[in-house]
């Protein structure tokens, strides 16, 4: 361990601070790309730049992290909760048909074609419309778990604890967990896709508001993802997906390892000790990601950097916006002038002809 770092029970973690704003894991993406279809060529996404940058998906890790994790580990069975526009869902399901293996997809509100997808990956691809707490407990057996679905602490943590009973009940062990958003915003800070779902003693206060690195609590206006139902406070006991992480951790008797990656919001993989004693290429591959706290440094410098030049677009984006819309305003208004003054124009015209008429 170096420091900074803490023994849970035996748990190897980098412990982030839960004060508000000093939680800085900040990469966003800035190209957002999607798959629209089953088709592996990409397509633009209805994102824009900026837009709801906690909601970036765990495929950006794939080549550099998660297939070559998978590829050490060989699963049967994989677990993918949140597919959304099916980004990191069609790479999942292109490897299981190349390895043999299955995946389960679970996702209540899809955007993407669930009927062709299963058909392009029959016997290879089953899909859940459900949420994660209702699918989970259905699906028998599983090897590997990705999580990037609802990113609140109840969510998060109740997912982990139904992988951790299953774990205990049965003899397969706890599956390698891989959690995104372990970073900022949504590290230390619920975000509620539907509110109604989470108990009220769960659910933190919220609002329709922006967040920024350097505020606990949410801004009036601007800032990121605004649109979201955002908890108040940053920081809080029971909130965000590290905190839910990190609380399970603290609590369970299975031994675990738990990694952070920097950048993109953040990764977490939780890797079951027993796993790792009897798979030596996946726990040599692992370790590598262990990085030296003058590299996490520097990437935290870089994702401040990239957040903050993002949150300058999004402002110069809402300045032009505003602009726009007074301009267009103005135009109205002389546009209104403009036919006022015709009108008196013509009425001239017609007084001045009755009077040469009359003459």
């Amino acid at each position: 361990m170096r420091p900074g770092d803490v023994d849970a029970g035996g748990v190897w973690i980098r412990r982030q601070p839960r004060s508000g704003g000093a939680d800085k894991m900040v990469f966003s993406r800035g190209d957002v790309r999607t798959y629209s279809s089953v088709e592996n060529s990409p397509s633009t996404s209805r994102k824009t730049f900026g837009e709801n940058q906690g909601e970036a998906t765990v495929y950006p890790f794939w080549e550099v992290i998660v297939e070559p994790t998978l590829k050490r580990l060989r699963p049967r069975v994989v677990v993918e909760v949140g597919s959304e526009a099916a980004n990191s869902t069609v790479r999942l399901a292109a490897f299981c048909r190349e390895q043999g293996a299955l995946l389960h997809s679970i996702d209540p509100a899809p955007k993407f074609d669930v009927e062709r997808f299963s058909q392009e990956y029959e016997g290879y691809f089953q899909f859940h419309r459900a949420k994660s707490l209702e699918a989970l407990p259905r699906i028998p057996t599983y090897d590997v778990v990705l999580i990037d679905g609802d990113h609140n602490w109840y969510t998060v943590f109740h997912e982990s604890k139904l992988l951790e009973e299953r774990a205990l009940k049965q003899s397969p062990p706890f599956p390698m967990v891989f959690l995104h958003d372990v970073g900022w915003p949504y590290a230390r800070r619920d975000l509620y896709y539907d509110p109604t779902s989470i108990p009220p003693e769960f659910r933190q206060p919220y609002a329709r508001k922006g967040m920024h690195p350097d505020q606990s609590r949410l801004l009036d206006s601007g800032g990121m993802n605004p649109n979201l139902c955002n908890a108040l406070e940053e920081g809080t006991p029971r909130n965000g997906v590290l905190t839910a992480v990190e609380d399970f951790l603290a609590q369970t008797s299975i031994p675990l390892d738990f990694w952070i990656i920097p950048g993109l919001n953040g990764l977490g993989i939780l890797a079951p000790r027993a796993v790792l004693e009897q798979n030596a290429s996946l726990a040599d591959y692992l370790d590598q990601w262990r990085l030296p706290d003058d590299v996490t440094a520097y990437l935290e410098r870089i994702e401040d950097f990239r957040i903050r030049n993002i949150l300058r677009l999004l402002d110069t984006r809402a300045a032009l916006a505003r602009e726009q819309a007074r301009l267009g305003a103005r135009i109205r208004e002389l546009e209104g002038v403009v036919q006022q003054m015709t009108a008196k124009l013509h009425a001239a015209q017609g007084e001045l002809s009755r009077l040469k008429a009359s003459s």
